[in-house]
């Protein structure tokens, strides 16, 4: 039985996350949904971890990670930055937040679709 280890990592401030920290956790939970129903799944442990993080790590925040591997580095993806709103107002102070880029598309919140192809990438090797 394959065991696939999912975390998400975000930041977390007083129980509140950023808007696209946010939107790339429903994310997770919704694919995570998906391939609980999924037969190529059937026989797969899958384990879910939330991870909130203080301001001091914010560079890590907006992270999946697959087995320990992040999902950019899966996907062959680059991992940048660019200024959050919703993670400034709730820091206090103008803050940047992770950004996936992929064949030319930039992402701030990681979609179902490219968490999906990570997590299958990782359940074949």
């Amino acid at each position: 039985m394959k065991e696939l280890n999912i975390e998400w990592m975000h930041y977390d401030k007083e129980g509140e996350t950023c808007t696209r920290c946010n939107n790339t956790g429903d994310n997770v939970k919704a694919t995570l949904e998906a391939i609980s129903k999924d037969k190529t799944f059937k026989d797969a442990k899958i384990n879910y971890k939330e991870t909130k993080l203080e301001a001091d790590k914010m560079p890590e925040s907006n992270t999946v990670l697959i087995n320990g591997q992040k999902l950019e580095d899966i996907l062959k993806a680059t991992a940048s930055e660019n200024f959050c709103h919703s993670c400034s107002c709730l820091a206090g102070e103008g803050t940047n937040c992770r950004t996936i880029e992929l064949n030319n598309k930039s992402y701030e919140a990681i979609p179902e679709e490219l968490i999906l192809e990570a997590i299958k990438i990782v359940a074949c090797k």
